[in-house]
């Protein structure tokens, strides 16, 4: 796993929990 792989992964989950707690 590669560091930008794992940054992706975070960044899009914290997106997602935005997205979440926005709606």
């Amino acid at each position: 796993m590669s560091e930008q792989w794992v940054a992706a992964r975070i960044k899009q989950k914290g997106i997602a929990n935005t997205f979440l707690r926005r709606t």
